[in-house]
């Protein structure tokens, strides 16, 4: 909510006024969170991947340490399995657009051709993993 606008409710109401946040919010916020994520994540390991291609350095080393940290996280908030599919989309999938990009359900076998973070968010959502 804005602060202008629940300043204002708080002005009519009193300051004891609690805000509920509506499900349907929070999850949009919540999807919001974890493409802005991935993408972001995205980004960082193209730019080492570009600096290693086009100029040859190597900063796998310096980089190493921010990984550990961001994936324990990740990990913290999410749990291992969308853990390890957000650093299998940031770091190991090549070309995004592919058919080749998939999620699948053990137990199930049930697969997810995915194309996009929103799509991996979706396919997460639809395992009950997030």
């Amino acid at each position: 909510m804005k602060e202008r606008i629940k300043n204002e409710i708080i002005k009519i109401a009193g300051k004891n006024t609690t805000f509920l946040e509506s499900k349907k919010s929070i999850e949009k916020r919540e999807k919001k969170l974890f493409i802005e994520m991935l993408d972001e994540l995205r980004k960082l390991q193209t730019l080492s991947d570009n600096l290693m291609e086009d100029y040859g350095i190597n900063l796998f080393i310096y980089e190493q340490i921010y990984w550990d940290v961001i994936v324990k996280l990740i990990i913290n908030k999410y749990g291992d399995d969308v853990g390890l599919v957000m650093v299998w989309w940031a770091c190991d999938v090549l070309d995004p657009k592919s058919d080749e990009n998939i999620i699948m359900d053990i137990d199930t076998e049930e697969k997810f051709i995915v194309k996009s973070p929103s799509q991996v968010y979706n396919a997460l959502k639809k395992l009950k993993k997030i």
